[in-house]
């Protein structure tokens, strides 16, 4: 429920006219609001995508027969230099045209069309956004979607948390989890331990 209070804030929060934004205003509102939908839709650890460039990720069509329909879905390449563990990971998720969007906005702003060597969530492609100012957003969204802090230690981490414990709610296994979060299946079930019983009762009601 707050992913989607926060997924609906971001909206509000990025519209220009009514929130009666300048132009630099505006283009770093939609970079963050990108930024953190990309966050809770692949569970990437934020210093991995802050530092993600468009040479990191590509459009992939997937036909999925028991839908009979193509699903869109990004093909992320994540370096081991930009890794907290300092090994390299490739996986896919359901990005729902976040960053196709994202990139067709900002690319207006960029000096040349050049666009592999750019980061992907920067004004310009050559400067990463600073933690203090996606701290600051951060606060500021979840404020406008009221949610409620009560003693929890709220920070864009926490989507990390909340794509790992809808995986393993989901019914995927540690070693899978493990495999798309570049971490170990011992570190998520040591850290996601509580969800056990919760996931058993999940399971035995699908």
């Amino acid at each position: 429920d707050e992913i989607e209070a926060l997924d609906a804030a971001i909206t509000s929060y990025c519209d220009r006219d009514a929130n009666k934004l300048d132009e630099l205003e505006w283009y770093t509102r939609m970079m963050v609001g990108a930024l953190f939908r990309m966050s809770f839709k692949s569970g990437m650890r934020p210093g991995e995508i802050r530092q993600l460039k468009w040479s990191d990720v590509s459009i992939t069509n997937h036909f999925s027969k028991k839908k009979r329909k193509y699903i869109r879905l990004m093909r992320v390449s994540v370096r081991a230099a930009t890794s907290k563990v300092r090994k390299s990971r490739i996986f896919l998720y359901r990005d729902d045209d976040n960053l196709p969007v994202w990139k067709d906005r900002v690319r207006v702003l960029w000096d040349d069309d050049d666009e592999q060597d750019k980061f992907v969530f920067s004004l310009d492609g050559r400067a990463e956004p600073s933690k203090r100012t996606i701290l600051y957003h951060f606060n500021r969204l979840l404020d406008l979607a009221v949610i409620k802090r009560d003693g929890r230690d709220l920070v864009p981490y926490s989507f990390r948390h909340y794509y790992i414990t809808e995986r393993i709610m989901s019914g995927l296994g540690y070693h899978e989890v493990a495999a798309i979060c570049g971490t170990s299946a011992g570190e998520v079930e040591e850290t996601y331990y509580h969800l056990n019983d919760q996931t058993r009762l999940t399971l035995a009601l699908a």
